[in-house]
């Protein structure tokens, strides 16, 4: 009886500090973006399709072991309980410590504001946004990009926040250097949706990618449900992929990515 009283009293406890948290987390959120944006308005070569682009913040109590998400079907930028409950306790009692918050999320609000403009993308035309990891490595491309920007003008700038930095393996690699480390870190997703990549699938079944290997775990998608629901494109149908090419949604993604690579191009 007494074991199930204290468990009891340490869920009601658990709740009741979970709560209290929201709440107090929910209000610095609100003042977030603004701030957010000042700051990365302070780079002022960012692509303006990402340094004009202001989306609210919203807490998630998932355990993923990322800092933030970003979710195509809801249009939201989540920020996890876990890394934001950790920075709060070490500075949280500072005045200024949605300002400071700002500082440290402001480059992964800018990687999660990468996905947003795809999903924003692909909404506007009519298409779920093919996830690849070319996806990982424009977000963290521009990430990193920005850190070392502030780090330039001051490399001092981030020293209260570790919990909000990206793998030392992303910071440290050189641009050729990056896009494996990235493929490394996200081994699930498909490569780059590229006609020479659609080639080596349909010839081959498999993909040679910087010396990494893409193989189909299942063929069960339509290009239809492909390109309304989602999925690896990696499971389209062979007789689906032929066509592939020619798709007019398809055709809107690479020309958009087309431009998202060019924005790259000018720090190579």
């Amino acid at each position: 009886m007494k074991k199930l009283f204290l468990f009891t009293l340490l869920i009601f406890l658990s709740s009741a500090l979970w709560a209290s948290f929201k709440k107090d987390a929910k209000q610095i959120l609100c003042l977030l973006p603004p701030l957010l944006e000042q700051e990365i308005k302070s780079v002022d070569s960012l692509p303006v399709s990402l340094s004009q682009s202001i989306y609210p913040l919203f807490l998630s109590g998932q355990k993923t072991g990322a800092l933030a998400e970003y979710k195509k079907e809801k249009d939201k930028i989540f920020i996890f309980k876990k890394p934001l409950k950790k920075w709060l306790a070490y500075y949280g009692h500072q005045p200024d410590a949605t300002h400071l918050l700002a500082k440290c999320f402001a480059p992964v609000y800018l990687h999660e504001l990468c996905h947003a403009r795809d999903g924003s993308f692909g909404k506007k035309n009519n298409f779920s946004w093919p996830i690849t990891v070319s996806d990982e490595y424009v977000a963290v491309f521009w990430q990193v990009y920005f850190i070392k920007e502030k780090l330039r003008e001051n490399p001092n700038y981030y020293q209260d926040c570790s919990v909000f930095m990206p793998k030392s393996d992303f910071l440290h690699s050189t641009t050729q250097e990056l896009e494996k480390e990235i493929i490394k870190h996200y081994p699930f997703l498909p490569p780059p949706m590229t006609q020479n990549n659609i080639e080596q699938l349909l010839e081959n079944q498999k993909i040679s990618y910087l010396g990494f290997s893409f193989a189909p775990k299942r063929v069960v998608l339509s290009l239809k449900s492909f390109f309304t629901k989602g999925g690896s494109w990696l499971e389209i149908k062979s007789k689906d992929l032929h066509k592939l090419k020619n798709n007019r949604h398809y055709l809107s993604y690479t020309e958009e990515k087309g431009r998202q690579m060019q924005e790259m191009n000018r720090f190579f």
